[in-house]
């Protein structure tokens, strides 16, 4: 290995040559980053020669006239990569302006080289241990010496101690390195071994005579009995900032954003094996995202290594123990102390590489969809997996691409593209359950399906016309409206019948009407052919999208045609029966297939009701004016529209359609016939009167949840139990003011009447933040009071009457089991059921808020939870089958320790057939969660502590004055030292639906606090009142008052902290936030002048009532039920309040932001011109609400650190 150390500035270039060899041989180029120099320039040789056979290459370094500071290690030539985050600063002598040590590269610095090279190959704390002597015998006992005049012109070192009298004055490239080890002495500061254990820790820092390594902005002395070393902070260039931001990020990519999994699938093999897919990039370099696969062998077929008992005593058994063989003493021991040997499932590369590299020019449709899913990767960003075949389908550079993984093949697959004859971007492929040849995807606002190995594709529904005009184009199948994918989180538009016995598949699908959603355009440089882009975008209190479900069917003919295709609507509208209905927001279909079920909510987001539509309660569209079906018939034309109709908006219920429903019929098919058995009867309305209960069952409410602030969506349901009378299922609910599980069973009315029409107090479940607060809106009877206020027209009687279908539109809980409790919350997302054994896992914050844990409970056992993960870690989990539940992947990590992905396997004893805890003997077998035991399979990826344990940020827990118990993370400056207080930015979100603080290692995604902290700057992140996962009250303080109260927890954590921690300036406080942080950035510098010193704000809300219907109205209500609250939130009312200060508001937004419109900022920023105020305004033309190019977001975080050095 070739190690060459050069002196370090920024972007110029310094070329030298090195020889490598036993005194002189081949010579080679580099050129290092080095500037500051402002020209090329020429350096000496750099000679490498071998000390002994059995040590390290050391590198002689000659250069003469060296610029001063710091060393690094960088590559040579690209032959071999070297560790970046061994980067060492030189001791300073404050013997100039710079306040940094005036050294030339010569022998002075050979003794720095020596320690850094002996880091890097050969043993880390013997290096930090021969460092220290370094340090001690250049500076002298005195921390003097090695400086200006320590060096003098040629070199020389200052006065060294007894400790290293014995060394020579300098280490030269033929000096014995051992002659430099002695006794161990402390590390220095600026390094950790990745050996550490967790939890360990390095010193904080160095000695006061120690380098302000890379400081921006000094902190300030605090008198105090020893004298204050001279420190005058020297403000950096834009060109030095440019490149501390370019280091920052390459050391940042280097050691934490290594190669980590995503999208996690498992698949079993016929031969038992079990494949993990996932995306990652490449582990040896480069950024774009490719497949990849790992092999788990079957349970027995080999040992693997244990993991501890977490809830017992016990010794948890290694995977495939039922073999009967007996492990040695050794290895036996080994495992029970800790020691053994981890094992790592090797990765293999699924697709061909050249996949990675596919054009990165995305749609828009793309675009807005990572955009909506927080997504920055590149390559590969999804993929569809059909488990029983092997199938994959993934998008790719606006189309669609397919491989058959066979679970054989050794070399890598490569992916053939599928024909889809379309211009338009193809997005969200699902392959068919019941057949993988069959993908459907959404192309141009519509859904289409292709055939996979005869290649026909066929456009299954009609709703968007063609039209050039997107103002007059409103309509979309298969695609949510843009406040369902950014408040609600649902990405999905259409959804797969799962299985089906009579050869028709079906798809049950969203078709949404914006033609009501205002229209906003943008300018952008990027659309093709024009300078704007339009979107549909509802403000608070303006109207939403409508949405209907519909089912699309077909058939498959002998040729592998795709014929018969058919559109079905509800035969009662959802808004009829449901006149509140503002939102569905969740969709899927029950395990047998027989119903769809569906959550609604309405506009106020305080009424969700979980409902059942069986399938036969779709039924054919019917024209008006014709005598026939459309489904049936076929239309003849082209791949588009065409003549056959323009697209079907929709009626209200009651009311004639605007449209005749000819765009349903499928182009280019001959005659089709009709599957139905008993033809419906037809009504002037258009719908089949549902009267008529021979042949349909009525949809019906299984749960209903109320709330006094809102209902929070979640991902928590699983059917356990369905038949005629009754369904069971799990079910997640905050009613307690804290969610939790529950096993709600509900009856059902197969024939769509109830004996009793009245509503039990059990069927309506009320979540309120305050114990004697009641829900706004309260069930009457059955519904018969909402309905008939609903604005429906009373004289259309092709209508089902409330009396009929009103019984199913209350919930009738039978039996309703909390499985757990507590001042604690469960997650909201996936739940996994084994039916075997009745056992439920589940993710939850019972140890503490900070962290994920997994958790199993009975359904046998309510309330008697276990504990599988290990505290002290933050956990994510990811089971092989959602009711197999044997294998899963968990990815753990904490502040300190860089994440890791291991796969552990889930055991049970062998006596508990039934695993539901029933005794079968005179004595009781283990209950399922004691009987259950876990094996480490092996890790895809194994983390580790961070290599700089200093760095890493700190978790505080203080109480504010209310008794509350807020969170805070502090990033201590790199540079801290006893005494000093440092500049401070407070990092802000403090708004609903997010956790800043938690006990987890987000590497990039801390960015810029690490930049900031890197700089001299101490940072704080604080989890006020209004964040998630701290129950029902905590959250629901914010409560139609927002940006009033969220800054008050702010400012009273800060002080509690600058108390308590003795090193924060509350002289020099700078708060930054993006979006909603960058709304309370402004409100800070309005309410607290006098704590924020500047303000930086990122992509601003300065108005409540241009945000989104969706996340405004939920925590806000509606404009016009809250006036005041409105008025008090907007940033444009305190414009007078602004300060009078030149250079302390800094707005940073992007010019095609669709989420946080521009709108925002100009509003801002006229009124603060009207008002003759001062601002600075940086402005990304091509941004988006996340700057995405790599461009924009460095130049964003140079003009960050430019803005605070200079006026904070």
């Amino acid at each position: 290995m070739v190690v060459v150390v050069v002196p370090y500035r920024a972007y110029s270039q310094w070329s030298f040559t090195f020889a490598i060899g036993q005194r002189t041989s081949k010579c080679d180029q580099i050129s290092v980053c080095n500037p500051l120099l402002g020209v090329r320039r020429r350096g000496e040789q750099l000679i490498v020669k071998r000390v002994k056979p059995e040590s390290a290459l050391l590198v002689c370094v000659s250069a003469r006239n060296a610029p001063p500071n710091r060393l690094f290690s960088t590559d040579c030539t690209g032959r071999r990569k070297i560790s970046h985050r061994y980067r060492i600063g030189i001791v300073s002598a404050a013997d100039n302006d710079h306040g940094y040590g005036r050294y030339k590269l010569g022998e002075l610095y050979l003794g720095h080289l020596v320690g850094v090279l002996f880091a890097l190959l050969v043993n880390l704390e013997e290096a930090a241990r021969f460092w220290s002597k370094i340090r001690r015998k250049m500076d002298g006992t005195s921390g003097g010496g090695g400086g200006g005049g320590g060096v003098g012109g040629g070199g020389g070192t200052g006065s060294s101690g007894p400790a290293s009298s014995s060394a020579p004055a300098c280490l030269m490239v033929t000096d014995d390195v051992a002659s430099y080890l002695g006794t161990p002495t402390t590390a220095y500061p600026h390094y950790s071994s990745s050996r550490h254990t967790p939890g360990s820790r390095t010193p904080a820092g160095p000695s006061p005579a120690g380098l302000m390594n890379g400081i921006t902005s000094a902190g300030r002395w605090e008198p105090s009995g020893a004298v204050a070393p001279s420190m005058v902070p020297r403000k950096k260039s834009w060109s030095e900032l440019k490149c501390i931001v370019n280091e920052t990020r390459r050391q940042m990519a280097t050691t934490m954003a290594a190669s980590f999994p995503m999208s996690v699938n498992f698949r079993t093999l016929s031969d038992g094996r079990t494949r993990v897919y996932f995306l990652s990039p490449p582990p040896a370099n480069g950024w774009d995202t490719i497949l990849f696969y790992a092999d788990v062998p079957p349970a027995g077929a080999k040992r693997s290594q244990l993991l501890p008992a977490l809830d017992a005593n016990e010794e948890l058994e290694a995977d495939g123990d039922s073999d009967g063989i007996d492990e040695d003493e050794d290895a036996e021991g080994e495992r029970r102390s800790g020691a053994g040997r981890k094992r790592h499932l090797p990765w293999h590369q699924l697709l061909e590489s050249v996949l990675g590299h596919l054009s990165t020019s995305n749609s828009r449709e793309v675009q807005l969809m990572l955009e909506r899913k927080r997504l920055s990767i590149w390559g590969i960003t999804s993929y569809e997996l059909h488990k029983a075949s092997g199938k994959i389908v993934f998008p790719a550079c606006n189309t669609l691409y397919q491989c058959l993984d066979t679970g054989y093949e050794e070399n890598p697959l490569f992916p053939s593209e599928l024909r889809i004859l379309q211009r338009a971007a193809a997005i969200d492929p699902q392959i068919c359950p019941q057949n993988s040849d069959l993908v459907a995807f959404v192309c141009n606002g519509d859904i289409w399906v292709v055939h996979t190995h005869s290649g026909h594709s066929e456009r299954l529904t009609y709703a968007h016309d063609g039209r050039r005009s997107f103002a007059e184009d409103p309509l979309t199948a298969g695609v949510p409206s843009y406040v369902m994918q950014e408040e609600f989180s649902r990405y999905q538009g259409f959804w797969w019948q799962p299985e089906s016995h009579d050869e028709v598949y079906r798809i049950v699908y969203e078709e949404v009407d914006e033609s009501d959603v205002s229209l906003y355009t943008f300018p952008s440089s990027q659309s093709a052919g024009r300078d704007y882009e339009e979107y549909r975008f509802p403000r608070a209190g303006t109207p939403n999208a409508k949405s209907k479900l519909k089912l699309v069917q077909f058939r498959l003919s002998e040729n592998l045609r795709i014929t018969d295709v058919c559109i079905k609507e509800l035969q009662c509208p959802l808004t009829f029966a449901f006149p509140w209905l503002e939102y569905i927001v969740r969709v899927g279909w029950t395990p047998d297939s027989r119903y769809v079920w569906a959550q609604l909510l309405d506009r106020p987001q305080q009424r969700l009701e979980l409902v059942l539509l069986p399938v036969d309660n779709f039924c054919e569209i019917y024209s008006s004016s014709s005598s026939s079906p459309n489904c049936g018939t076929t239309a003849t034309g082209g791949n588009g529209a065409g003549s056959q109709g323009a697209a079907s908006y929709g009626s209200s219920p009651g009311q004639q359609p605007q449209h005749q429903h000819q765009h349903h019929h499928h182009h280019g098919q001959q005659q089709q016939q009709q599957h139905h058995s008993h033809p419906p009867r037809k009504s002037s309305s258009g719908w089949r009167s549902p009267l008529d209960k021979s042949t349909t069952r009525p949809l019906q409410v299984i749960y209903t949840e109320t709330s006094s602030s809102w209902v929070n969506v979640h991902d928590v349901l699983q059917f356990v139990e369905l038949s005629e009378q009754e369904v069971t299922f799990l079910w997640a609910s905050e009613e307690s003011g804290f969610r939790h599980l529950y096993l709600v069973t509900s009856s059902l009315s197969p024939n769509g009447c109830s004996s009793s029409s009245s509503t039990n107090s059990t069927n309506h479940h009320s979540t309120n933040s305050h114990p004697t607060a009641h829900p706004k809106q309260q069930r009457e009877g059955a519904h018969g009071t909402e309905v008939s206020s609903g604005g429906v027209g009373a004289t259309d009687h092709s209508l089902p009457s409330m009396a009929c279908i009103g019984s199913t539109l209350v919930a009738r809980i039978v039996q309703k089991v909390t499985l757990t409790g507590g001042d604690w919350e469960v997650l909201g997302r996936n739940v996994w059921y084994d039916r075997a054994r009745q056992l439920v896992y589940f993710m939850g914050l019972r140890e503490t808020p900070l962290e994920k844990h997994l958790y199993v409970v009975s359904l046998a056992q309510p309330n008697q939870l276990r504990l599988l993960t290990m505290p002290g870690y933050s956990f994510t989990v990811e089971f092989n089958d959602v009711s197999d539940c044997t294998l899963f992947l968990q990815t753990y990590c904490n502040i300190s320790t860089l994440p890791s992905w291991e796969l552990v396997r889930i055991a049970h004893d062998s006596n508990t057939a039934n695993g539901n805890g029933c005794s079968h003997g005179p004595t009781p077998p283990p209950t399922p969660i004691d009987a259950l035991r876990l094996c480490s399979v092996g890790y895809l990826t194994e983390g580790g502590p961070s290599e700089n344990t200093q760095y890493n940020p700190s978790i505080h827990s203080p109480q504010i004055s209310s008794g509350d118990v807020l969170y805070a993370m502090v990033f201590k400056p790199h540079n801290f030292m006893l005494g000093v207080k440092y500049p401070t930015v407070l990092n802000v979100y403090g708004g609903p639906e997010v956790q800043t603080v938690s006990n987890t290692f987000k590497g990039m995604r801390q960015l810029r606090m690490h930049m900031l902290a890197s700089q001299g700057y101490c940072v704080i992140c604080v989890d006020s009142r209004g964040s998630r996962h701290r129950g029902v009250e905590f959250e629901s303080y914010i409560r139609c008052r927002m940006g009033t109260v969220e800054l008050s927890d702010q400012v009273e954590v800060l002080r509690i902290l600058a108390d308590q921690l003795g090193y924060i300036d509350m002289d020099r406080v700078a708060i930054h936030g993006w979006s909603y942080g960058g709304y309370l950035s402004l409100m800070g510098l309005v309410q607290y002048p006098e704590i924020f010193k500047v303000s930086i704000a990122g992509a601003p809300v300065t108005s409540w009532e241009y945000y989104d219907t969706g996340y405004t109205e939920r925590y806000m209500d509606l404009p016009d039920s809250n006036r005041s609250g409105y008025a008090a939130g907007s940033v444009l009312n305190y414009i007078q309040k602004f300060p009078d200060e030149d250079n302390r508001l800094l707005i940073i937004h992007g010019l095609i932001d669709e989420n946080v419109h521009f709108h925002h900022t100009s509003q801002l920023v006229s009124r603060l011109v009207r008002a003759n105020k001062p601002y600075q305004l940086q402005v990304y033309p091509n941004e988006r609400h996340s700057l995405r190019n790599l461009e924009a977001s460095k130049h964003y975080e140079t003009k960050l650190l430019s803005f605070l050095q200079n006026h904070l």
